[in-house]
């Protein structure tokens, strides 16, 4: 009996923004062996860029497989919203159950910094008083996050008070 599997490609990568779940790459692994029912098992789900971690989900489907019947490997990274920027390292194993040798699946994922940055057009609305108004403004989106419902909030900081006074002057 032969216990002899293949991966391809090698190595999988990304990138990705935080607060985004994404599927970082897909590879095929190939049955070259004669073994029935071998059971593809995996082992690494955390990826590393400094002190920094990123978990990561892998599915094998099918995860039992007989010749010439081979499987694919899928890996799909989770930045949450406070994700640090930076490369995320790490290798996924994929043992079969028949005592063949193990294969490595190199996976990277680089999650981009975010930037924030709002305008508002008007800078200003005016309101009369005791005048029930709506006054409406438009907001920009000048960063590369997205605005995502629930985020972006509206408070009123300053209010200014003008007032008019006249006066007429008479003659005797």
């Amino acid at each position: 009996p032969s216990c002899a599997f293949a991966l391809a490609p090698g190595n999988i990568s990304t990138t990705m923004d935080p607060g985004t779940s994404k599927v970082v790459g897909s590879a095929t692994i190939t049955n070259n062996g004669n073994i029935p029912n071998v059971t593809l098992s995996t082992s690494g789900t955390v990826l590393t860029s400094g002190s920094n971690a990123m978990p990561v989900s892998v599915s094998v489907s099918p995860s039992v497989v007989s010749p010439p019947t081979g499987s694919t490997v899928t890996v799909t990274a989770t930045a949450n919203p406070t994700q640090a920027a930076g490369t995320y390292t790490g290798n996924v194993v994929i043992s079969p159950s028949c005592g063949g040798a193990s294969m490595t699946l190199a996976v990277s994922v680089t999650v981009t910094s975010r930037s924030v940055a709002f305008g508002a057009a008007p800078a200003a609305v005016a309101v009369n008083p005791g005048v029930n108004a709506t006054q409406s403004f438009t907001v920009t989106n000048n960063g590369t996050a997205p605005i995502r419902a629930g985020e972006l909030g509206v408070s009123m900081t300053a209010f200014t008070r003008s007032e008019e006074h006249t006066s007429e002057l008479q003659s005797p």
